[in-house]
């Protein structure tokens, strides 16, 4: 069987009467999501980005297993439509403003920010109406001149309201306010980069700074006030797809290495957690990672279709 999706091929034979199949040990959702890489939370909510269906997917982490109470999005050219939403990030409430949610449309160069009708004494439901369209941005039509057309990978809310997104093709970091108008841009360029940046997600450190990944350089950039500093990670790391940055650790998804690897703050691992495998505590290709609010650890799986719920002591939870 081969499988373009997961860049591998898998022999099979016909099982022994005396041997079992092994539990796939589906712990999130659906079984039938492809999940993405963009995952955010907010309480007990989850959002997060299914590239198949062009959709994003938010969860009530009420339960022992997630429940879908809504989808957002389909796929189409449209405002309120996506062609390969990569990414989303939560804007909090307001006494004047409702919880909201920014979605990153990498096909359409696009962000779009939703209003939810939800708060946290709501009852567990699907609600097929939980979003609604406030405001979107062309990313192509944006003003300022640039090598490059604008190719939106990642993005984060701020303390501040603001959104930091990640311009890949232009290796930017554009801040844009919560109606969506440009403030300014910061360039995550190094010179002495050896291979050409891949930027592919960021995050927010505890002292509330700013921080890219560029995974083909295995390089962390944060954003300061004059500027930027770089962080290099542990050589071992073969291609790392995401980050939690902590005051004691950072915790990073490495997709070729089917494990999360726990550095400390210089950069240097410190374990692996997790191999390549089906069971639990076991990934394939696994793509984003996030500090829930509870203080588990949430695992997007996305190889083996599903979400893994991680204890502070990496016990499944």
């Amino acid at each position: 069987m081969t499988e373009p999706w997961e860049d591998r091929v898998q022999w099979f034979r016909r099982a022994t009467d005396s041997e079992t199949v092994p539990e796939r040990l589906p712990l999130g959702a659906d079984n039938f999501v492809h999940f993405g890489a963009g995952v955010e939370a907010y309480d007990r909510l989850i959002a997060i980005t299914d590239p198949d269906t062009h959709t994003v997917r938010v969860f009530d982490l009420s339960l022992d297993t997630p429940v879908l109470i809504g989808v957002i999005g389909e796929f189409g050219e449209l405002p309120s439509q996506f062609a390969h939403p990569v990414d989303v990030s939560f804007l909090s409430p307001s006494e004047d403003r409702p919880l909201r949610l920014a979605v990153v449309d990498r096909g359409n160069a696009r962000i779009a920010i939703y209003a939810l009708d939800w708060s946290p004494d709501e009852s567990l439901r699907f609600r097929p109406k939980l979003a609604s369209l406030v405001r979107t941005l062309n990313l192509l039509a944006l003003p300022g001149e640039r090598p490059h057309p604008v190719d939106p990978v990642a993005i984060v809310a701020c303390p501040d309201d603001t959104l930091a997104l990640v311009d890949a093709n232009n290796g930017n970091l554009m801040r844009l306010n919560d109606r969506l108008r440009l403030l300014h841009e910061t360039d995550l360029k190094s010179e002495d980069s050896e291979r050409p940046n891949v930027w592919t997600s960021v995050t927010l450190t505890p002292d509330g700074e700013i921080a890219v990944l560029d995974s083909a350089n295995g390089r962390l950039v944060r954003c300061i006030p004059d500027g930027t500093s770089e962080l290099d990670l542990d050589p071992t790391l073969e291609h790392a797809t995401d980050l939690v940055v902590r005051r004691q650790d950072m915790l990073v998804v490495d997709e070729n290495l089917h494990a999360i690897v726990r550095c400390d703050p210089s950069g240097e691992v410190v374990e692996y957690i997790g191999r390549s495998g089906l069971g639990a505590g076991e990934f394939f290709k696994p793509a984003a990672i996030l500090d829930l609010p509870d203080g588990r650890v949430l695992i997007v799986d996305r190889g083996n279709h599903r979400l893994q719920f991680f204890d502070t002591d990496w016990n499944l939870s």
